[in-house]
């Protein structure tokens, strides 16, 4: 597990916020260009991002500040998750990385 959280962690920080910006937020381009590193990523499905309840789940509270940390690193299909925000100007253009977790409730 260790191993697959320092890889995650080195590929988002290396190549996270380039892929958004070269991009334009598509995630489906994102994904592609992030499974080149041998991650598997998404952001929330449309369904679970309709269930406000759900989404606040994926909010980090972080120096008196919220980041949504909705895009995600899969380890496995169901379980094993490290949520994370994307870049943003309040963190100077960096990605917070805020949960880390089997699986949060998609209903």
């Amino acid at each position: 597990m260790r191993d697959w959280v320092v890889h995650v962690l080195t590929v988002v920080n290396d190549h996270f916020a380039d892929a958004v910006a070269k991009h334009a937020g598509v995630a489906a381009n994102v994904q592609a260009e992030l499974g080149h590193h041998g991650l598997v990523l998404s952001p929330e499905s449309p369904n679970t991002r309709s269930k406000a309840r759900i989404m606040a789940q994926r909010d980090v509270d972080h120096v008196g500040e919220t980041y949504r940390c909705e895009w995600h690193a899969k380890k496995e299909p169901n379980r094993n998750r490290v949520h994370f925000s994307l870049p943003d100007q309040r963190l100077g253009g960096r990605i917070l990385i805020g949960i880390f977790v089997d699986h949060l409730d998609t209903e």
